[in-house]
């Protein structure tokens, strides 16, 4: 019998032109590879979106697409003559172009297998097939075993959704044992590319040779404006300490990788865990960061000593708002009164401290939003991004807006977190998005002239890398 071959596929990507332009290695489709390769699946991996970084289309309203173009990947998967397409939609942004992937295989080849998975068509799986018939086959939550059931031949197993009979078979198990999966397929991607653009989930690091990992799955918060737990799970799945451990020194070694950034919901979840791996990292020689993110209730001075001791230069505090109140709105946990002894904590061990805010929950008045950005200010910390709450679809608020009617606009490609698209009676969209460029901007160069040294190595790589992009870094919202 015939061993079949899959080509997964990162599409292009369309994003706001003044937006910093990350390229992340696209972990998801390399676990996927991992496991079909160990498999003895003849596997490869096409990121369009990394290998036509330098390709950029105008498509109006102040957004770019970035990536291959369709000549471009349709000769890649003519070369490879695959069997199956796997096609991941990250971002319900990333849907359209998603679909045009989709489009392109079978307009390449009919015989083609096309199969899409991600956060979108697991949410709206009959609604994609809606708009793109030439999907054969939805996968809903992880992928992993999944594809590798579905390539076998097998068609009858939990999130799987069959383009052809518009079957949907709902997800009902996920991956407990995180270590069981191999590590991801990264020799099937073009590191160099990834490792010289050097743009990440966190886009200013202090080293070159930065990579992102991934040490759990899950988490247990219920913020309205998430769709995470919808995905991953509410249940938080974690590898193990030594597992970890593992996958950084291959990467070392492999790839001479000198800084990691940990991409992770909620790492230091599990407290004695989170203490463990930074334990075990010390003798590694290199720094991180928390890229993605961390609950600030999980966070005491001992675990940012641990941290410290480990290579941590930034930490990334989740806040969310000043305002207890627009908490509650979000139905985000978090105790406002631990935030700033722990920034003066993690400051004085030599930790820069980032801080994410989201702003314009239907509610929220405009004191609320003064209430966050002076929080930020007495909280003095090292930088922070103000974002515009994005109705993200597969969310309760996005439910709610609909319900509600308070969509501006119901068009998922140009979906982002610097344009107001909730009509919020209390606080109009005009006056929400200047307030968050202005404060963006401010709070910058305030930060500029307290603390120069501090600003230069925080942005100066990044700035010495990509010159033309100086002025993003004042107008930035990461």
């Amino acid at each position: 019998m015939k061993t079949p071959k899959v080509m997964l596929v990162c599409p292009p990507r369309t994003i706001l032109r003044s937006s910093v332009k990350r390229c992340c290695t696209p972990i998801g489709l390399a676990y996927v590879a991992a496991v079909l390769e160990k498999n003895e699946v003849e596997v490869q991996v096409l990121d369009a979106f990394a290998e036509g970084y330098d390709t950029e289309e105008d498509v109006g309203g102040g957004y770019v697409k970035v990536g291959l173009s369709a000549v471009d990947i349709q000769q890649r998967i003519s070369a490879f003559s695959p069997d199956f397409v796997g096609v991941t939609c990250a971002f319900t942004s990333e849907i359209g172009n998603a679909t045009d992937v989709c489009r392109l295989v079978k307009k390449q080849d009919p015989r083609i297998s096309v199969v899409l998975g991600g956060l979108h068509p697991t949410n709206y799986p009959l609604e994609t097939l809606a708009m793109c018939p030439e999907i054969d086959f939805i996968i809903l939550g992880e992928g992993e075993f999944r594809m590798l059931k579905l390539v076998r031949g097998e068609r009858d197993f939990d999130g799987l959704v069959d383009g052809k009979t518009h079957t949907v078979n709902l997800p009902r198990t996920r991956i407990e044992n995180l270590d069981e999966l191999p590590f991801p397929a990264r020799h099937l991607l073009k590191m160099d590319l990834y490792l010289k653009i050097n743009k990440h989930i966190s886009p200013y690091p202090r080293k070159q040779r930065t990579e992102q990992i991934l040490t759990s799955r899950g988490c247990p918060g219920q913020c309205v404006f998430c769709t995470s737990s919808r995905f991953w799970g509410a249940k938080f799945r974690k590898r193990s300490p030594e597992n970890v451990i593992e996958e950084m020194k291959y990467l070392i070694k492999e790839y001479g990788v000198e800084e990691f950034q940990f991409t992770d919901d909620s790492m230091t979840l599990d407290r004695a865990r989170a203490m463990r791996i930074f334990e075990m990292m010390e003798p590694l020689d290199v720094i991180f960061c928390m890229a993605n993110g961390t609950f600030v209730n999980s966070l005491d001075e001992e675990l940012i000593r641990h941290m410290r001791r480990a290579g941590c230069y930034q930490i990334t505090f989740s806040v969310e708002s000043g305002s207890k109140r627009s908490l509650e709105l979000m139905r985000k946990h978090v105790n406002l009164d631990r935030v700033k002894p722990l920034v003066r904590c993690s400051q004085r061990l030599g930790i820069s401290c980032h801080a994410t805010f989201v702003l314009g929950i239907p509610g929220e008045a405009p004191e609320d939003i003064r209430a966050s950005f002076r929080f930020a200010a007495n909280c003095d910390f090292d930088s922070a991004s103000f974002f515009v709450v994005s109705p993200l679809p597969g969310s309760e608020l996005y439910d709610l807006c609909v319900q509600q009617n308070y969509l501006t606009d119901t068009s998922f490609d140009k979906m982002d977190f610097k344009s107001a698209k909730i009509n919020n009676p209390s606080l109009p969209p005009l006056l929400l998005e200047r307030l968050i460029i202005n404060q963006n901007t401010l709070f910058i160069v305030k930060y500029l002239v307290r603390h120069p040294v501090k600003f230069f190595r925080k942005y100066g790589l990044f700035m010495l890398n990509n010159p033309r992009e100086i002025p993003k870094v004042f107008g930035r919202v990461t």
